[in-house]
């Protein structure tokens, strides 16, 4: 594993302890989003889980989870989708740069990554764009 892609899946596993939080926070916040919420919840962390796998295979340091995160004012519906689609936004991206910078499986389950967090951002109100993960 090159050190781009240790890098890469390292931004990854920062995104989603993120993931984790934010969802657990909107999941309690929000009650019309606690199903949703948690499905997100368990795909991330399935996904932290594999990377961590990764990261201690490959010998590289795992960044660590941080206390709390900004993620915007989460009120109603409307807030609480626009914070998702975001973070699931920013996932793709990550994703992006793993899918660029690893080959055989760890490749593949970027690419898998990546559709997964583009289709979750559609999931949470998010508009089709042609190139997810990319500036438009």
């Amino acid at each position: 594993m090159t050190p781009a892609t240790i890098d890469a899946i390292q931004n990854c596993l920062a995104l989603e302890h993120e993931a984790l939080w934010v969802y657990g926070y909107l999941g309690g916040r929000i009650p019309a989003l606690q199903d949703q919420a948690r499905e997100a919840f368990d795909e991330h962390r399935r996904a932290r889980d594999r990377l961590i796998a990764l990261l201690d295979r490959a010998g590289a340091d795992r960044p660590a989870p941080l206390t709390a995160y900004l993620l915007g004012t989460a009120r109603n519906l409307k807030q609480a989708s626009a914070i998702a689609r975001a973070l699931e936004d920013k996932g793709v991206a990550g994703w992006l740069t793993v899918v660029g910078t690893s080959e055989g499986e760890d490749r593949r389950f970027a690419i898998t990554m990546m559709r997964r967090a583009a289709l979750a951002s559609l999931r949470w109100g998010g508009k089709p764009v042609a190139f997810p993960g990319l500036p438009a």
